[in-house]
């Protein structure tokens, strides 16, 4: 969990993680140099419980923070991020880890609900739950009907996260960049749309859509060119633009 500035928020989304049906998790929370009280508010969670480990560090940016708290992760087997403005309901872990366990996946995504002011939506289409190879999971994600390059939505194997890491120097889509990366780097992924993921739309929110600007960055850093190319011809034959 990344903070910064998040005052408001912050106190929901950890109260969300710690109240989880399923207790065997440790919760990292990255301090990226907040000048409000968020840090006060972190602090006194860390303090009462021993399931999260906070660290403060000097304001570097969000992927940062989350390439810190990926590197601190110890025992854990699977990962994934929540934003310190967003919450998940009480069941989320308890019921994707299940998935997961049940399904021998190495990278999940499971959809999310937008909270813009009084309004609850979810933006995309919905399908069965689905398990694909790595080049059915990219054609998915450059078409984006069913879901898009969010992390907060997702789990990964933690092996797969500690051979990668996110592009600080990106100011957007870096997200996204990085969920296609860990796809590409996959064999099995799972798509269970559980939509128990809360994501909370401000002003300040970065957009989850692939921008072609960034192509030849993911390009370069792919470590499997043959199958992203296919992937992103096979997106444009059906009608995906770039």
């Amino acid at each position: 969990m990344p903070v910064y500035n998040v005052e408001k928020y912050v106190e929901k989304s950890i109260k969300s993680v710690l109240n989880q049906t399923m207790k065997d998790f440790e919760l990292i929370i990255v301090n990226d140099g907040s000048t409000d009280n968020s840090g006060d508010i972190c602090e006194k969670y860390a303090s009462i419980d021993n399931r999260i480990r906070y660290f403060v560090k000097e304001n570097r940016g969000v992927s940062a923070a989350r390439n810190f708290a990926i590197k601190k992760s110890t025992n854990s087997q699977y990962i994934t991020f929540i934003d310190s403005d967003d919450w998940i309901e009480f069941d989320f872990y308890e019921k994707v880890m299940k998935y997961i366990n049940d399904n021998d996946l190495d990278v999940c995504i499971t959809g999310y609900i937008i909270e813009e002011g009084k309004r609850s939506f979810i933006n995309l289409k919905k399908k069965k739950s689905s398990i694909m190879n790595s080049s059915e999971a990219l054609i998915e994600i450059f078409k984006s009907r069913y879901y898009t390059g969010t992390l907060c939505d997702t789990f990964f194997k933690k092996n797969i996260l500690l051979e990668l890491s996110l592009v600080e120097r990106l100011r957007y889509h870096e997200d996204f960049l990085f969920k296609v990366e860990c796809i590409n780097n996959s064999n099995k992924i799972g798509y269970f749309p559980l939509y128990k993921y809360h994501y909370l739309m401000r002003s300040t929110s970065a957009s989850h859509t692939f921008s072609r600007k960034n192509l030849d960055v993911l390009y370069r850093r792919t470590s499997n060119q043959r199958e992203f190319l296919k992937a992103l011809q096979t997106a444009a034959s059906e009608g995906c633009t770039f």
